[in-house]
């Protein structure tokens, strides 16, 4: 390096035993695969690293086994076959609970009219209860996905001191709450297409 001579190539010595195919090895110095050693000159520094970012890139855009796709497809499975049934029971219990308000809401109003009318319940309709309390909806008018006030009105033909309030949820279960002679509140339900929400037909 001082006199700015050439620099011999690096090179390394190897048995030719080694050497399992001879016919790729290149830079041969003058002997054939018989002999007792072989020299390899070093590939150049640029050529190694163009190698390594080579190989280095490879890794990098290498993408997943199918095998790998098949586990993560299973698990998502599983955690679907457990997730999607709770959310369907709760999604129900919600527009149960709904429905059970709305009739709620409906019976004190239905006391509203009565108190008006002297304590009868002979003018509680569905009508007159949301003309009382406009946030009631009717089942005629009423928006997709809610639910609805079905029927108000007096719970037998000739008496004043009785009435019947009918909710439905938006599932389709039904809600009923009737006021007997004796002052005392009934509450019963029926259930439609398998929902789950009113199981014992009280509530």
């Amino acid at each position: 390096m001082r006199g700015g001579g050439h620099v011999p190539p690096l090179s390394v010595q190897w048995p030719a035993s080694r050497v399992r195919r001879p016919c790729v090895v290149a830079f041969l110095h003058g002997r054939t695969a018989s002999d007792e050693t072989i020299k390899f000159r070093a590939l150049p520094a640029d050529a190694v690293g163009v190698m390594s970012r080579s190989k280095l890139l490879a890794r990098e855009q290498s993408g997943f086994t199918l095998i790998e796709l098949l586990v993560v497809i299973l698990i998502i499975g599983i955690l679907a076959a457990i997730a999607i049934p709770s959310f369907l029971g709760q999604r129900n219990k919600a527009n149960d609970a709904q429905a059970k308000e709305l009739a709620r809401t409906a019976a004190t109003t239905a006391e509203t009219v009565a108190t008006d009318n002297g304590g009868s319940y002979a003018t509680v309709t569905a009508a007159r209860i949301h003309e009382y309390e406009e946030t009631i909806p009717l089942c005629e008018t009423k928006q997709t996905g809610k639910a609805c006030l079905k029927e108000a009105a007096a719970a037998t033909t000739g008496t004043e001191k009785t009435y019947k309030v009918t909710t439905i949820s938006s599932d389709g279960d039904t809600f009923v709450i009737t006021r007997t002679a004796t002052g005392e509140l009934e509450r019963k339900c029926t259930e439609t297409g398998g929902t789950k929400g009113c199981p014992t037909g009280d509530w």
